[in-house]
């Protein structure tokens, strides 16, 4: 059986939408093969949120619970521990990150991230990781047993990036909605790219979404992401 990390297609955040609806259209506008679902930030109590977790949950796209929002390492284990425990899932994108100041860009707390991973690897669990492109950073996370990780990287620095690792799968983390961007990143060496929360900003997120299903299909259409739908683990 395909794991769900080596599934065809891009992965969705649900991190930023507001709308059930908008995010049905997006969903079936991009076929994700993956959707993460920021536990911190949906809050089942509340009839939006409720809402947009029962959409998810009949979806054929394989959901991954996130640790986002999360900003020390006690905080994203426990966070992480809990979500599994909720989903019944045994499988966790950890996300270590802090704002300098109020209101300010969230900038990721790499050795956080390395001391969350480090302390969930008893737990058995399958952990995916939000992190720099620092390839040295990224060897280790690989080391700590990160089935996958999601380096904001360029086009440019992702093949050295790859090169080095073993068994990690690559999701890159585009900072936009730009399809030319996206398919430099799959050719470069991601299996695919995480549509992330920019795209429900955009002023007709459906064409986006609808855009990048094209470029992630055209890739696989190429042998570049050889992995095919499966029913998600």
């Amino acid at each position: 059986m395909t794991a769900w990390y080596q599934r065809w297609g891009p992965w969705l955040t649900l991190e930023g939408c507001n709308d059930g609806a908008l995010l049905a259209n997006v969903v079936e506008a991009l076929q994700p093969a993956v959707l993460v679902l920021p536990v911190r930030a949906l809050d089942p109590d509340r009839p939006l949120e409720a809402g947009l977790l029962a959409a998810v949950l009949p979806l054929d796209a394989a959901p991954l619970p996130s640790t986002q929002g999360c900003e020390t390492p006690e905080d994203a284990v426990a966070t992480a521990l809990l979500a599994c425990e909720l989903t019944g899932l045994s499988r966790v994108l950890i996300d270590v990150g802090c704002s300098l100041r109020p209101g300010g860009p969230r900038l990721p707390d790499v050795e956080g991230l390395l001391e969350a991973c480090r302390a969930l690897r008893e737990h058995d669990l399958e952990l995916a990781a939000s992190c720099t492109s620092d390839p040295v950073i990224c060897q280790r996370l690989g080391q700590l047993g990160c089935r996958v990780l999601l380096p904001q990287a360029t086009p440019h620095a992702l093949p050295g990036l790859v090169s080095g690792l073993d068994d990690a799968t690559v999701v890159a983390r585009p900072s936009g909605p730009t399809t030319d961007t996206a398919l430099a990143l799959i050719e470069a060496g991601a299996r695919a790219t995480l549509v992330g929360p920019w795209v429900w900003k955009t002023p007709d997120p459906e064409a986006v979404a609808r855009s990048l299903a094209l470029v992630h299909r055209a890739a696989s259409s190429d042998g570049r992401v050889m992995a095919p739908r499966a029913t998600p683990r």
